[in-house]
């Protein structure tokens, strides 16, 4: 998804290179069928070396602990296995953690996988967090062509990396960034309403083309309807 991404930088880029192109379009169903194709290729790949490997088995089923050294392993068969191991490593992946954010669950929103099931590109992306994660799906849908703000309650982007002003203004520039801006609550709008509004710990400035510079409690004014947030 990505490298789709980046194709439609470089393809709204092509007149700097002197290549006349027409308006760039991202069709997000297509994006997500490729990416799909992508993971399957590799999926089936790295099953195939395994399967193939010497002294390597692959058993499908769930594993519980029995004790320190010991594993059972149920639906790999008519019964269950107990595998033992001097050392046994866990490597089954990890799943987003949803903020603790009031009225979460009354706004439609997303998470670093569910976002990449898309087959329709958000009007505005709001994010939710300044971290690698984010940045990269925010600098992504930007691309496609989405609006985008990003969230971060620090007082720069990417907090555990060093302090980079380049690139922090970069992504200023690309996409709307509140610093020191922390959610607390998410207020669901009426039937009527196009306004989501945030209230934030500390006041924070900021400037739209219709409400001119204001400070303090962040109101974003766009429409609800083709609006989705996520989380990084």
């Amino acid at each position: 998804m990505a490298a789709s991404a980046r194709v439609a930088y470089l393809a709204r880029r092509a007149s700097d290179y002197g290549v006349q192109t027409g308006r760039v379009k991202v069709n997000l169903a297509q994006v997500r069928e490729r990416k799909q194709k992508v993971v399957e290729r590799f999926r089936n790949g790295a099953e195939q070396v395994l399967e193939t490997t010497a002294n390597l088995d692959v058993i499908r089923g769930e594993a519980s602990f029995i004790d320190a050294r010991t594993v059972k392993v149920e639906g790999a068969g008519n019964e269950a296995l107990r595998l033992s191991g001097e050392k046994i490593f866990i490597n089954t992946g990890a799943k987003p953690v949803i903020p603790t954010i009031d009225g979460l669950n009354r706004v439609p929103s997303l998470d670093s996988t569910s976002i990449m099931e898309l087959d329709a590109l958000p009007k505005h992306l709001l994010i939710v967090g300044g971290g690698y994660i984010a940045i990269e799906f925010g600098q992504m849908f930007r691309r496609y062509g989405s609006q985008v703000t990003i969230i971060e309650r620090g007082e720069q982007l990417l907090a555990r990396e060093d302090s980079d002003e380049k690139l922090t203004n970069g992504l200023k520039q690309t996409c709307r960034a509140f610093m020191q801006s922390a959610i607390s609550n998410l207020v669901p709008p009426s039937r009527t309403s196009r306004t989501m509004i945030f209230a934030s710990s500390r006041p924070i400035s900021y400037k739209t083309a219709t409400q001119g510079s204001t400070a303090g409690r962040c109101h974003i004014r766009f429409s609800w309807i083709h609006s989705l947030a996520v989380w990084g």
